[in-house]
């Protein structure tokens, strides 16, 4: 059942107010639908393998949950443009278009974005399990396919870490038309929020009564611009989610009525600004619930370095 009319008239802090529980408590219940996202690993490790584990990094079940709730993220065409690279102490990023090669500049910053979109559900599931991540953004000068180096360090996760991870395999690209029941403005304003905390401006594209609001993410920060662009996107796509909202990044497709406005709008604020367009809005009533994207798995997305693989024990 669509939650728009049951929603009206509470604020943004009122919908966070269930998550106000145990982390602990709602941490069960993120394992639990680690199999929606199709994790091959939700509460053991592979035979035989398993990642050096000490209080500085993570053991193997986490680390393949996180890539596994990272790679539910959208992208282009479904073309999942990432590959990870698991050391012993750190996490690495890259660009990976081998499945599609990306024959312009504008395929190449759409698979900057939806890396950044993956990274940012990465930052959000190593969160959820109790580990803070410190990224370098494109650390490598010489290898522009080095999107991001991760480390991490343990902190005790928030109930929201939990209601934002556990909200990864519940979201649905939705490019059906949505209801007309407006969009709360302090939905809005949390939303906004919640992207300054990551350095983007957010900026209302259109009404947030018809057919749902338009929201343009900007991020002017040189060459990690599209990369920022991208994680500010993954902010918006939970964020609405965690509120009972759908959503769709409208830039996606060439031909989304709302993505002709993209070049107007590019025009209007200095380079080297990424944007990116992204719709929310109340389902229509009784609309049915959408499938889940096939997704590649951890094996076919992630290296584990040797060094970092130890016998298990026993």
């Amino acid at each position: 059942m669509c939650a728009g009319p049951v929603s009206k008239g509470l604020s943004a802090q009122d919908v966070f107010i269930a998550y106000r529980g145990p982390a602990t408590s709602a941490r069960k219940a993120l394992v639990s639908i680690c199999p929606l996202c199709h994790c091959e690993s939700s509460s053991r490790t592979r035979a035989g393998e398993e990642l050096s584990m000490n209080h500085h990094f993570p053991d193997s079940a986490v680390v393949r949950q996180a890539v596994s709730l990272a790679s539910r993220a959208p992208s282009a065409r479904n073309s999942q443009p990432w590959a990870w690279r698991v050391g012993a102490q750190s996490i690495d990023l890259f660009l990976d278009d081998i499945g599609q090669p990306l024959r312009s500049s504008g395929d190449h910053r759409d698979a900057v974005i939806s890396c950044g979109i993956a990274l940012h559900h990465m930052r959000v599931a190593l969160s959820a399990f109790d580990w803070r991540s410190v990224v370098t953004r494109l650390p490598d000068p010489v290898n522009p396919c080095h999107l991001a180096h991760i480390e991490v360090e343990p902190r005790p996760g928030t109930a929201r870490d939990v209601a934002l991870a556990s909200a990864i395999p519940r979201r649905r690209t939705d490019r059906r038309r949505f209801a007309t029941w407006a969009v709360p403005q302090d939905y809005l304003d949390l939303i906004e929020l919640r992207c300054a905390d990551g350095g983007a401006v957010l900026r209302i594209a259109s009404s947030p009564d018809a057919d749902g609001a338009r929201l343009v993410v900007e991020v002017q920060d040189g060459d990690a611009s599209a990369l920022r662009a991208g994680e500010a996107t993954g902010v918006v796509l939970l964020e609405a989610t965690v509120l009972g909202l759908a959503s769709c990044r409208l830039t996606e497709s060439p031909h989304a009525p709302a993505a002709r406005d993209l070049p107007r709008l590019r025009l209007l604020v200095p380079r080297p600004v990424s944007q990116v367009m992204v719709k929310v809005g109340w389902p229509e009533a009784n609309a049915d619930p959408l499938p889940a994207t096939p997704r590649r798995g951890v094996d076919l997305t992630t290296v584990f370095d040797p060094a970092a693989l130890t016998v298990a024990a026993g």
